[in-house]
């Protein structure tokens, strides 16, 4: 049993199965999405400030959703995730951070760019809410396993020293480019996927995804398209080093069509929007003064 931290929200116990949905956290297909509740468990639906939360202390899971943040936790998994949500369209999810056994990621989902440091900031300040985390227990990490070293309790984030292989910079460059069209004439050396051997992208106007690129100055190293070969009966996904392919554009003899480009993301307005949200209401009157 996991012990609860003292919090102002409204709990109720279900004593059966049962789900629970609000309309500021739907699916991708626009629907509400149905929370599940466990016997046992408690949860608070508050549609004034747009608040659903879901915990099982047995568990130790919970799940917290606000119109900007979606918090869950996970202890019984070890996996835990915190998402922001686009305050235009409640189907999409932004960037992201998780933490899987222990070890900090960062989602960018290849569409983002943003600071680590302050990502991992917001998410501190999330899990000092008594809201976002109901428990004394925040998630475990594990260190020294992890390119990325942190305290959750401080919003502290540094680089593990005895990784000589990884990033430099704790604040990760991302490539500005996400995605191009571009078509050749000639073969392009490339390596194939499906057959994992080196070979050759065929002549072909393409639309090529970065997957790879450096951490610490954003320069794209790999791209990735799908391509026919075989006299165009056999569908292949091809790795394919953007330098020579950035060479034959600039020489002419590579066409570049059309290119996609991240979009910057700050976490902390997002982070304020959730932490305003679920603050404890402000007592008014002589009684407030009193109680404080």
């Amino acid at each position: 049993m996991f012990e609860e931290r003292d919090s102002h929200l409204k709990l109720t116990t279900s004593h059966k199965k049962r789900t629970v949905a609000a309309p500021w956290f739907l699916t991708g297909l626009g629907d509400p999405y149905q929370l599940e509740i466990l016997p046992g468990s408690k949860a608070c639906y508050d549609p004034k400030n747009k608040i659903l939360h879901v915990r099982d202390n047995e568990r130790g899971i919970s799940h917290t959703v606000t119109p900007s943040v979606r918090v869950r936790l996970d202890h019984e998994q070890d996996f835990h995730d915190i998402d922001f949500i686009d305050l235009e369209d409640a189907t999409q999810n932004l960037a992201g951070v998780y933490i899987n056994e222990g070890v900090l990621n960062f989602e960018d989902r290849n569409r983002f760019e943003f600071s680590n440091t302050l990502m991992l900031q917001s998410v501190s300040r999330l899990l000092a809410s008594p809201v976002f985390n109901p428990w004394t227990e925040l998630p475990h990490i594990r260190n020294e396993n992890a390119f990325y070293q942190c305290d959750l309790t401080t919003g502290q984030i540094w680089l593990n020293p005895e990784m000589e292989d990884g990033p430099k910079n704790v604040d990760k460059v991302h490539s500005h480019i996400t995605y191009l069209t571009f078509e050749i004439s000639t073969p392009l050396p490339a390596w194939n996927k499906d057959t994992r051997e080196d070979d050759m992208l065929p002549p072909g106007r393409y639309g090529a995804e970065v997957i790879k690129a450096d951490h610490d100055t954003g320069d794209v190293i790999t791209v990735r398209a799908d391509g026919w070969i075989k006299d165009e009966t056999e569908l292949c996904t091809f790795h394919i080093p953007f330098a020579p392919l950035y060479e034959r554009m600039q020489d002419g003899s590579a066409l570049a069509g059309d290119f996609g480009y991240r979009v910057p993301f700050d976490p902390r307005g997002h982070t304020d929007m959730a932490l305003k949200a679920v603050a404890a209401p402000k007592r008014n009157g002589l009684l407030g003064r009193i109680l404080g």
